[in-house]
């Protein structure tokens, strides 16, 4: 497996070469990009950047491991307005040319939302509406998908949407194709079952990985602490992905971000890949 870091965790004064060097220099081999509207790396990103970034991390020594972006949680693939959801289509399509620019072969996807317990301003839309239009946003993403060879990688999140392993396994098995994956987050999970039974479950449909720790005596967000001193059972989620044959990526995704975070983060990461 690949050890990882999200470009979200480091901190926001630096630039995106000073993230990558500094992720060389903390023992990461590999960094997940990330993209946005507005900060280091933005979905206005032409060819021509994406290749500069892909000769930068080269030249650093480290790889590029998939894409991240949380422009769904601001433009909303699952919102009661028809043009919010075609802007998200089109910011979506965009990130996945990105991806293939930038050389990963993923890129992650929030397909919608019901709530956003940290935004008290998103309108919260009906389950089964959320359900009929995130289906149709990964529809209208799939023949680019192809086109660009990038797997569609579905999150489990705190959008109170896709909330059992059950429900996220047939949603992706409802597009029967190879592009829709499964993008898991075992910290996320935690809240609301094991992350074992959902690496089970949802067995070889996993094509990334994502980490963080929560301690479950926490207040919601307020639970999601350092790796390794939460209730997170790291030592059976790895041989849960090792039985599974997962050796692609685990990516520390970690808040609020700060260099002191990505140096902890590193050492504990080294501790979760030898379990």
């Amino acid at each position: 497996m690949i050890k990882s870091i999200s470009l979200w965790s480091f901190p926001e004064k630096l630039n995106l070469e000073q993230s990558l060097v500094l992720a060389k220099k903390l023992g990461y081999p590999a960094v997940e990009m990330t993209c946005d509207l507005k900060g280091r790396f933005t979905v206005g990103a032409s060819e021509e950047d994406c290749e500069n970034v892909r000769r930068l991390a080269h030249k650093i020594g480290v790889q590029l491991t998939s894409l991240a972006s949380g422009i769904a949680w601001s433009i909303c693939p699952s919102s009661d307005s028809a043009v919010v959801r075609e802007q998200a289509v089109e910011r979506y399509r965009r990130m996945i040319q990105i991806s293939r620019w930038l050389g990963v072969d993923s890129i992650l996807v929030v397909p919608g939302a019901v709530q956003i317990p940290w935004d008290p301003k998103f309108k919260p839309v009906r389950y089964d509406h959320a359900y009929e239009r995130a289906a149709d946003f990964i529809e209208k993403l799939l023949p680019f998908a192809e086109k660009y060879q990038i797997r569609i990688c579905v999150e489990n999140v705190w959008n109170h949407f896709l909330m059992s392993p059950l429900e996220l396994k047939d949603f992706v098995d409802s597009f029967d194709h190879p592009s829709v994956r499964v993008y898991f987050d075992v910290g996320n999970v935690l809240r609301f079952g094991s992350p074992v039974h959902w690496i089970e479950i949802l067995g070889a449909k996993i094509h990334r990985v994502h980490v963080k720790d929560y301690k479950l005596s926490g207040n919601w967000l307020e639970g999601f602490c350092p790796l390794l001193e939460g209730d997170v059972p790291f030592k059976e989620v790895m041989k849960a992905l090792r039985k599974l044959g997962y050796d692609r990526s685990i990516t520390a995704e970690m808040f609020p971000p700060g260099e002191a975070i990505v140096k902890h983060t590193s050492k504990a990461l080294d501790k979760i890949l030898k379990m």
